[in-house]
């Protein structure tokens, strides 16, 4: 028995071409809706950029200055030149860095972007412990800067006057000498004075805010962050309070000026006596 051979139908060369010039076409259609769609896609986020850039929501929200206690939240931020549209994302921290550390009482300043555009300013402030009055108005930090002030400036009133102390080297030394010294301290001393003795030349004569007044010398003022400590144990007021330099054991005694009176005093009696015996 023969098998009977069937012959396979085969396609056309013209057919088959005109496939594969579908599936090209196919291809390419579907390259170019892929390439439109990326465009759409890139062309939507600089839209969103834009638009986010032109918006509030793009700028700074606020400026958190930490460290601070000597120099203003507002004076600090004017130095570091953000504004309040100022962009969040445009805030360079080492330009910030730069331009708040050009304020003669700041040593170093730390910035940071935070959350919710918040930009932190953390500052390192040099110590001022007092002021003096000339042609001008100079306040002293206990690294020895001189640094002039406006008569208007607020920090005035919580330093004491310096007067005596015209070596540098010495003012030197009593600025460091009130390194230690808390602050709430410094501001209750009115008035700074070189107050010398035959045995120390610099000791300090400090009148302090309450009337009492302070003798100490620069080696031991670090016994002044116990003032109120001592004035609490001490009866009376306008007293005169001696801190000495090796025990540094603070008590009160008679004031100078009392003593020169009594002196006087003693000194009229016996003039008065000797002009009656004389008699």
């Amino acid at each position: 028995m023969q098998l009977s051979e069937e012959k396979i139908p085969m396609e056309s060369a013209q057919v088959i071409l005109d496939k594969r010039k579908q599936i090209r076409k196919k291809i390419k259609n579907k390259g170019i809706k892929n390439r439109l769609f990326l465009l759409g896609v890139i062309f939507t986020i600089v839209l969103m950029s834009v638009m986010y850039f032109f918006s509030e929501a793009s700028n700074v929200y606020k400026v958190h200055v930490v460290g601070n206690s000597y120099v203003s939240k507002d004076e600090i931020i004017a130095y570091s030149k953000i504004k309040k549209n100022s962009k969040y994302l445009f805030v360079q921290d080492f330009l910030v860095t730069q331009n708040v550390n050009k304020h003669p009482f700041i040593v170093n300043s730390y910035v940071t972007h935070e959350r919710y555009n918040v930009i932190n300013i953390e500052v390192v402030e040099r110590k001022p412990f007092a002021y003096r009055v000339s042609d001008e108005i100079i306040v002293y930090t206990t690294d020895y800067k001189e640094i002039v002030v406006e008569f208007e400036n607020e920090l005035l009133a919580r330093l004491p006057m310096i007067a005596g102390f015209e070596d540098e080297e010495v003012m030197k030394e009593v600025g460091k000498s009130f390194d230690e010294v808390k602050e709430h301290i410094i501001s209750s001393i009115a008035l700074i004075t070189q107050y010398p003795q035959s045995y120390d030349q610099n000791m300090m004569q400090l009148l302090m805010r309450d009337g009492n007044t302070v003798f100490v010398s620069i080696f031991s003022t670090e016994v002044l962050n116990q003032y109120f400590d001592i004035i609490s144990s001490v009866e009376g007021v306008n007293n005169c309070i001696f801190i000495e330099d090796i025990s540094k054991n603070a008590y009160k005694s008679i004031c100078p000026w009392d003593n020169l009176e009594e002196n006087k005093e003693t000194e009229e009696k016996t003039d008065e006596n000797s002009f009656t015996n004389n008699e």
